[in-house]
């Protein structure tokens, strides 16, 4: 059971070693995978201890094909350096794509300023979400634009079928590797499809440079719902541990009850 120290450890070595991009956190659902994931990074970003250029965290939870999970990476994301430095950034990347896109960002020839440019991109994207004619533009200009981002893609097991594991495989190997992305991939895999599950294997040993699987105790997990004195802590603790229950969501709905309630009500 990997402690919380552990996985703490191994993310730090994920961020400090170029060699890493993708990284796996699976584990059951409710032991609290995404919860331990926010406070982790949460803490990394106020450090200004990320040295990526944008952050973006997407549940995967009901989205429709490849192309709306690209769309969302791009509109959610978090700028995480000064305008300065992700000026910089753009112009650079921008000489690494194709001529068209040079000259709609060309920062000498339109003589502005860059980054009120984009945000006029991204309010046109917001505009025209379903216009067939103006969406492989928009699609273009927002995968330039993804570049040396962190990304999170949680839930990945509640997508829907429209958008395959082998998209998702595909996509991020090629933002890990071309666009010099860091990806975090959430997921329970005992909850997905013979199929999603087979070709999760099949890319997993191609895409994935590092995995860990989320195994809180169940004292971990009643911490991030009970102080330390609270008085039937370990009282829960034990009764849980009978029970081999870690679940938060549970915990959390047993919080406001009395002991004696509660006794009666696992009992």
């Amino acid at each position: 059971m990997n402690s919380t120290a552990t996985i703490e450890n191994t993310l730090n070595s994920f961020f400090s070693e170029n060699k890493f991009s993708v990284l796996v956190l699976r584990g059951a659902w409710g032991i609290g995978k995404t919860y331990f994931w926010e406070n982790y990074i949460s803490e990394k970003i106020n450090k200004k201890e990320i040295e990526q250029t944008a952050y973006s965290y997407v549940s995967l939870f009901g989205l429709h094909g490849l192309s709306e999970l690209k769309s969302r990476i791009f509109r959610v994301g978090k700028i995480l350096k000064t305008k300065k430095e992700v000026e910089k950034e753009l112009e650079d990347s921008s000489q690494e794509e194709n001529q068209i896109l040079r000259a709609m960002l060309d920062i000498r020839s339109s003589g502005q300023n860059l980054l009120r440019s984009l945000g006029r991109i991204s309010q046109i994207s917001k505009l025209l979400p379903q216009s067939k004619d103006f969406s492989p533009i928009i699609d273009l200009v927002e995968y330039s634009l993804i570049n040396n981002y962190l990304i999170c893609l949680d839930d990945i097991e509640r997508k829907e079928d429209d958008l395959t594991i082998r998209q998702i495989m595909g996509y991020v190997d090629e933002i890990s590797k071309r666009k010099k992305c860091k990806v975090i991939l959430i997921l329970n895999d005992k909850t997905l499809s013979q199929r999603d599950l087979e070709e999760f294997n099949k890319y997993r040993e191609k895409v994935v440079d590092l995995e860990i699987e989320y195994q809180p105790t169940i004292r971990d997990n009643l911490l991030k719902v009970f102080e330390l004195n609270y008085l039937f802590f370990e009282d829960f603790v034990n009764v849980f541990q009978i029970l081999n229950v870690s679940n938060i969501r549970i915990f959390t709905a047993y919080s406001s009850l009395s002991w004696y309630t509660f006794s009666e009500a696992v009992s």
